[in-house]
């Protein structure tokens, strides 16, 4: 178990290689929503589908540790 669970941290997502771009987002637009940025992604990467929950538990767990604005957008968005 210990083994499976540690090979989850170290696997490759999805969404890590457009990370700098949502980062970028994300420090340009404060009140920027995980349903946009997945509306972005499409638009920009049509053959890329991805859906807003899979955004969502993206930018939560990943992007969090890199981008210090994160904290205000949790704070602004969380409260909804």
């Amino acid at each position: 178990m210990a083994l499976w669970l540690a090979s989850t941290e170290r696997r490759t997502r999805k969404l890590d290689k457009y990370k700098n771009e949502i980062l970028s987002w994300l420090k340009e637009h404060l009140d920027l929503s995980t349903a946009q940025i997945a509306d972005w992604l499409d638009e920009r990467y049509p053959d890329f589908k991805v859906g807003e929950s899979t955004v969502r538990r993206y930018v939560v767990a990943h992007v969090n540790d890199s981008c210090v604005i994160f904290n205000v957008w949790r704070e602004l968005w969380w409260k909804h």
